[in-house]
């Protein structure tokens, strides 16, 4: 982090934060603390047929790693807004 930057950071919701000098952040998982973070996925199909939640469910698991790393980058970019 850089000083006089500011991040948007907060875990109950977006706060400004402008550190004074320049820093890391560690994040929370390289403390041995509460680090994981889930992602919850909702599919509505209602006229799907019987096979359906098991396609899905291989569809979800094969690009597991893929969704993971495009929230994460995600997240990550909404953090370093600045905000205006």
């Amino acid at each position: 982090m850089s000083p006089d930057t500011a991040y948007w950071v907060g875990e109950h919701g977006p706060e400004p934060f402008v550190p004074r000098t320049a820093g890391t952040i560690i994040p929370s998982g390289k403390l041995g603390g509460r680090g994981d973070t889930h992602y919850n996925i909702t599919v509505n199909a209602p006229n799907s047929d019987i096979g359906a939640a098991g396609r899905i469910k291989q569809m979800l698991a094969a690009n597991r790693t893929a969704s993971v790393s495009l929230a994460n980058q995600v997240a990550q970019e909404r953090s370093q807004r600045v905000p205006h």
